[in-house]
């Protein structure tokens, strides 16, 4: 885990920063190794933590094209809070960054956050943690605006995503206030991201038993001839794993594609469907490979013409004999008299 950059040592990493950028300009007298290595014994940080924040440093100034400096990697790898330092040092203390003025919102510029804000969606339903900041302080110097004009954005996406009953982050960017401005093209360009790349929650092991329990419920009543729907059978079972018809629908025909792969019939009421997630695929193949075993594959057919030696099988003059034959009895030498 990343240990916190403070005020005081992320002022010392601008200064030297800078004068390595004054270097390489005029004698090139020094380096990035050594502005690294000193830094990262002034701070008691970790070179790889320096060479982290000074790279983050130089994708900064480099979006404004103010100061470029040569031998660190441009690209944002700093915390949100370590970002928000960097902000408010590089745009009130030394003026190197220009004030971020208001502007007007573009629909490119909605749909770079509503990208974002899926994101962050994405990875809590696959339990990974979620810093809230890193997100925020990466589109500000992206598209040269302040954080907190990407936080308070942030917020009117969730008031628009509850107004709508829609899911939303409304735990790390709480509704706040009255959006009327863009809202349209929020739901417009939402549907779209959903229609390119829609958020799923990951099944885990239980959930999927419970999938193919139905699913084996499902094929015993069609095999009984018995009158059900199935879009019941799915919702109750959408309702049980806690997630959407859709979701349940898709396990359904996955585990359908499975029977048909391993040569049994798949249930009629449901299309396979190939199409699952890899973590989906390998638990589930699991489960079915429990149940149904893959049928061994016939051999080539040039292995299948090889003779077979045996003790059975008559050997020609000159074979030797194969394995499990009987031994052959010893010659006897001269002939045997009457």
């Amino acid at each position: 885990m990343e240990s916190v950059w403070n005020r005081e040592a992320l002022s010392l990493a601008i200064d030297r920063f800078l004068a390595l950028a004054e270097s390489q300009q005029r004698d090139g007298s020094l380096t990035p190794e050594a502005i690294s290595l000193d830094l990262a014994e002034q701070t008691s940080h970790s070179l790889a933590e320096v060479q982290r924040l000074l790279g983050t440093l130089a994708w900064m100034l480099a979006r404004y094209g103010i100061v470029r400096c040569q031998g660190f990697r441009l690209q944002c790898e700093a915390s949100g809070k370590t970002l928000s330092l960097l902000e408010e040092l590089l745009i009130h203390e030394r003026k190197l960054i220009p004030k971020p003025t208001p502007r007007s919102w573009t629909r490119s510029d909605i749909r770079t956050v509503l990208a974002s804000y899926r994101a962050m969606q994405q990875r809590l339903l696959a339990g990974l943690p979620v810093d809230r900041d890193e997100p925020v302080y990466r589109l500000a110097v992206e598209s040269a605006r302040s954080g907190s004009a990407i936080r308070i954005r942030m917020k009117q996406i969730t008031w628009v995503l509850l107004r709508h009953g829609l899911p939303a982050l409304k735990a790390l960017f709480p509704p706040s206030g009255f959006c009327r401005e863009g809202e349209d093209a929020m739901l417009e360009i939402y549907g779209e991201l959903e229609a390119e790349a829609s958020l799923r929650r990951p099944w885990s092991g239980k959930q999927l038993e419970s999938a193919l329990a139905s699913y084996r419920d499902i094929a015993e009543m069609e095999s009984a001839r018995l009158d059900f729907i199935v879009d019941d059978a799915i919702c109750q079972l959408a309702h049980l794993t806690e997630h959407s018809f859709s979701d349940a629908r898709q396990c359904l025909a996955n585990i359908a594609w499975l029977f048909a792969q391993r040569g049994r019939r798949p249930i009629g009421s449901i299309e396979a469907s190939g199409d699952m997630p890899a973590e989906n695929r390998k638990r589930l193949e699991r489960l079915v490979d429990a149940q149904v075993p893959v049928p061994a594959r016939p051999l080539p057919l040039a292995l299948r013409r090889l003779p077979v030696k045996g003790p059975d099988r008559p050997r020609t003059h000159g074979q030797r004999p194969g394995p499990g034959a009987l031994p052959r009895p010893p010659r006897r030498k001269g002939r045997t008299q009457a």
